[in-house]
């Protein structure tokens, strides 16, 4: 009976030392999924806060060219053209 008891005793450590291995590993799959998934979503982020930039910039031209014409054409009504 102490042996079959001490037998026990030997298979629950191993399970356990295999399952917190198991454990381990899946945890460490995990986060290496997570960046894989996390990565091209950062990119892409990135990319729309360029867009975003570049559209801002596009905006503050425009404005500029509207308000050179303005200026153009009062310019152009001053000397009566």
């Amino acid at each position: 009976m102490q042996q079959k008891i001490g037998q026990l005793q030997i298979n629950l450590a191993s399970a356990q030392a295999r399952h917190k291995e198991d454990a381990q590993k899946l945890e460490a799959s995990r986060r290496e999924s997570l960046v894989r998934i996390t990565a091209p979503e950062q990119e892409i982020t990135s990319q729309n806060d360029h867009i975003n930039c570049t559209e801002q910039e596009i905006q503050a031209l425009k404005r500029d060219v509207h308000n050179k014409h303005t200026e153009v054409c009062m310019f152009a009504d001053h000397l009566n053209i």
